[in-house]
């Protein structure tokens, strides 16, 4: 059926394009008996099954961070999201490449968390800790 050979086409590039980079280190397997944070039948699991919803929540969340001036200027002056003049100096206009680096590893957080096991959703979130801990 045509939206299978989609779905498939869409599964290699997000295989290529996110899950080589972003999901090195990662275990969704085991150990058995452990559901990680939330667990099958868990509402984060029913959510974060719909790929496109969990991409189209970042944007969303992308553009409300945009009304705090505290994490608006975070995102300008430390995250490879904007562009930057000559100097290094952000400049408010969207970066492509720092974009999908920045969704890649928002993705790999929240698949982590959601379907890691324990082990991995703890090791994830601290490493975002750390890195927001810098700022």
């Amino acid at each position: 059926m045509p939206h299978q050979v989609l779905e498939q086409m869409l599964q290699r590039k997000f295989d290529k394009d996110i899950r080589q980079h972003y999901f090195r280190g990662m275990e969704f397997a085991g150990p058995a008996g452990d559901p990680g944070w939330f667990g099958p039948g868990s509402a984060v699991w029913h959510v974060h099954s719909h790929t496109e919803a969990l991409i189209f929540g970042l944007q969303c969340a992308a553009f409300i961070e945009r009304l705090d001036p505290s994490i608006y200027w975070m995102g300008m002056h430390h995250s490879r999201l904007v562009k930057r003049d000559e100097n290094g100096t952000a400049i408010p206009v969207i970066d492509p490449q720092g974009a999908a680096v920045r969704l890649g590893h928002s993705i790999a957080f929240f698949i982590g968390t959601a379907y890691g096991n324990t082990e991995t959703a703890e090791r994830v979130a601290k490493t975002v800790r750390a890195m927001h801990h810098t700022i």
